[in-house]
């Protein structure tokens, strides 16, 4: 089981945000475990952001095309990232 992320080293990030965080990171154990808590935290807030920026381009008006495009260009990087890692 995965440790929870500290909420002394990011006093700035809200207690929901850090259990995203979390959830994320737990994933990614399971689905790359050989790569350590530290890397699957950093790949948790890679996949927040661009979560985020999708959310922003929906609630912004961004069409469906862009943002389909804007998922499989995050989707695509998230994979290459983790089999280089």
């Amino acid at each position: 089981m995965l440790a929870r992320t500290d909420k002394s080293l990011f006093p700035l990030i809200h207690a929901d945000r850090l259990r995203a965080i979390d959830q994320v990171a737990a994933v990614l154990a399971r689905w790359r475990p050989e790569l350590g808590a530290t890397e699957h935290r950093e790949w948790s807030l890679v996949v927040l952001a661009g979560i985020d920026g999708l959310t922003e381009g929906v609630l912004t008006g961004g069409d469906d095309q862009h943002l389909e495009a804007a998922s499989v260009r995050l989707a695509r990087s998230i994979a290459e990232g983790m089999r280089s890692s």
